[in-house]
This record gives structure tokens, sequence and C-alpha cells, in this order.
């Protein structure tokens, strides 16, 4: 049996396989990157699903990147974008200048940084010491260490805890979010932003990115919404992000193997794409992005 992740006890249903020598081709061939080491005596991997929460989840659970897979991504430029589209709808819709606020998982600090700008208190936690650097050039507090070892000393500290882009890299999602809700105050916000698994994304046909050894989980709506039936926590909000201009070209080649366009081969479409930019740009407000964000508040 393959135990939930989230849900102790309870069997997770196997969804496909995936064979890992095509995984370690991709990444040398798209990024010329080996990743081997994290597959070794694998012949595949599998995703699962718990069937009370609806996460979907790789296994087995010890494929996930380790500091040098992270440093290597790193080096591509379009891989680190320091203020997204969360960024603002948090900032704006979520915050109150008197939070206290701690960003898990927070890169260099930029989040912080901002609020800082904007009068609110905030520190972050991050297990890159290198970013962990650059964070404390831009002043910003930032500690290098767990989630579950900055809950045990700091419990019921904070208004806001938020993590972006983080919880789909993370096997062990049930301590990380335990820790999350037990450093927060008595009603106090937990925000989480994740790539949304129902938007275009899941048309791509194999995505290396979205898949171990860079994400270990599958996030959307509904992963998102069955999270309150097993932790004190209820979903006040769901927020869906507008497809962004830097993801023009990603949702036209996804196109070019879906619906109207499938007819096209991929030169085609690439030397239609100035026209479909026009249509994509268009629509753009109405088509739901890469991401969902929730926002819970803890109940006492």
């Amino acid at each position: 049996m393959i135990e939930s992740p989230l849900v102790k006890g309870v069997e997770s249903v196997l969804i496909k396989s995936i064979p890992t020598d095509r995984i370690v081709t991709e990444y040398k061939k798209r990024l010329r990157m080996d990743v081997s080491r994290f597959f070794k005596g694998l012949s595949e991997v599998q995703v699962y699903e718990c069937p009370q929460t609806h996460y979907r989840f790789f296994y087995p659970f010890n494929v996930d990147g380790d500091g040098q897979f992270y440093q290597d991504l790193q080096a591509f430029p379009w891989y680190y974008n320091p203020w997204k589209w969360e960024h603002d709808h948090v900032s704006s819709k979520f915050i109150r200048k008197t939070d206290n606020v701690l960003e898990v998982g927070c890169g260099h600090g930029s989040f912080l940084i901002r609020l800082a700008q904007d009068g609110v208190t905030g520190e972050g936690l991050e297990l890159n010491p290198d970013s962990v650097a650059a964070a404390a050039k831009g002043g910003v507090k930032v500690h290098l260490k767990t989630v579950q070892a900055f809950a045990e000393e700091k419990p019921g500290q904070y208004d806001v805890v938020c993590c972006f882009q983080v919880l789909e890299h993370i096997s062990d999602v049930r301590s990380f979010l335990d820790a999350c809700i037990k450093l927060l105050k008595p009603n106090g916000s937990l925000i989480i932003s994740v790539p949304n698994n129902e938007s275009f994304i899941k048309h791509h046909t194999f995505d290396i990115m979205n898949m171990p050894p860079h994400h270990m989980g599958l996030w959307d709506q509904n992963s998102l919404t069955g999270l309150t039936d097993i932790f004190p926590i209820k979903l006040t909000s769901l927020s869906y992000e507008p497809l962004q201009d830097y993801h023009y070209k990603y949702y036209n080649q996804i196109l070019t193997t879906r619906g109207v366009y499938s007819k096209f081969n991929k030169v085609l479409s690439a030397a239609l794409y100035p026209i479909t930019q026009f249509g994509i740009k268009r629509m753009a407000g109405s088509i739901p992005g890469h991401t969902v964000v929730g926002v819970y508040k803890k109940q006492s």
C-alpha cells in the first residue's frame, strides 16, 4: 500500500507511471543537465492520488531535487522571477501593514523587500545559504532553517505565513503544512501559491519541469480545497492567475498539439506565432494562467 502523504492510513490510487530513462534523456536534451543520480535503480516513477484530498504526488518520495540541482537551474535566466503575479495579488489584497509576515522559501527575499518598502514587517526561511546571503544584502532577515524546526521555536507568532511556488517541490507535505499552521496566530492567514494543474499546463505532454526531481506534487483547486478536511484551516479565497505575457509562447506551444492548432506542425506554428500572439493577448484576461493561490484562516 502506498499511503497518502497527507492522510495517514489512506491508500493512494495509482494514476500512471513515467519511465525514468525518458526523464533523464529529456533533461539532457533540453537543459543539458544530468539528473540520473536521482533515479538509480528505478525504471519508472509513479503518480498516485490521495482519494480523500485529490492530491496527486510522485512516488517514491526520495527523488526530489537537491541543492546542486537547484543551483544548476538558477543558471538559466528564465528560472527565477523575482516578482510575480501572485506577489502583487497577495500583497494588495491579503496583507495589512500591521501584519507580521513569514515567507517560507523566500529565495533572495524580493517579496519581503517589497513588503518592507510598504511598511510591512516580515522575515523569511530559506535552505540555500547563497540566497540567505543575498536577502541579507537587501536588508531582509532570513533564517537558514526548515519550517518544521522554526515552528518549534516560534509557534503562534505570525499573522501571515506564505509560500510561493514551494509546496509542489516538497514530498513531506504533511509536516510542512503542520509547521506553517503552527507558526500562525489564531485566525492568522496561510497563503499558498502553486502551479495550477487544471490550467493549460495539464496539456503539456511531457513537461520535465512538472515532475521529479523538480516537482513532487501536482496541485489544483481540488487538492487545495481538500486541505480543509485534514488541517484546522478554512479556505477563504481561491484565485486564478490570468495568462501572463511571459507565458504567451508557452501557451502557444501547447496549442500546437491541442485543439484547433493540432493540424499545424511546430515549425508552422512558430511562424504563425506573431499572428496567434495577438489573439492570445486579447483573450489572456479570461485564460486561467499558470498559478492558483489559496488563502486560508487558521481555526482556533
